[in-house]
């Protein structure tokens, strides 16, 4: 499991992140070529790992930032789903998926807005920190 797969699996169960990107186009890693947009990329951008011992056994609790990019043919269409990601991720803590137990999902920031001429895109992103024991 990582922290980009956990934050997918809580965004596809956002109905209203799904309403406005389907769950094709809300992808971890590269968008696919052709993609139509609106569309969300995940990416992991930085990690670390702490050991801990509890009782006889070690747990590895791991925290991942990881970056939402929102791509829109639009500004107003980016600024939607940009407000609709802010106040639709829940912030959540001790939620398991897939057999990991994701400790917490914190807002860590959100990144500058940039503009590709060339293909009339609009995108931004956010961070969000990712802790979970695997």
């Amino acid at each position: 499991m990582s922290g980009v797969l956990i934050l997918r699996k809580v965004m596809l169960s956002v109905s209203g992140i799904t309403d406005l990107v389907p769950a094709t186009r809300l992808v971890a890693g590269d968008l696919p070529i052709n993609v139509v947009f609106p569309a969300i990329s995940l990416t992991d951008i930085s990690s670390s790992g702490d050991s801990r011992v509890s009782g006889s056994t070690m747990d590895v609790i791991e925290t991942e930032r990881v970056q939402v990019y929102l791509f829109a043919k639009t500004f107003a269409e980016l600024k939607g789903l940009t407000k609709v990601v802010r106040r639709s991720v829940p912030l959540s803590k001790g939620v398991a998926y897939d057999g990991c137990v994701c400790q917490s999902v914190s807002y860590g920031g959100t990144g500058p807005y940039m503009r590709d001429l060339a293909y009339d895109l609009h995108m931004q992103s956010i961070d969000y920190m990712v802790t979970y024991k695997e």
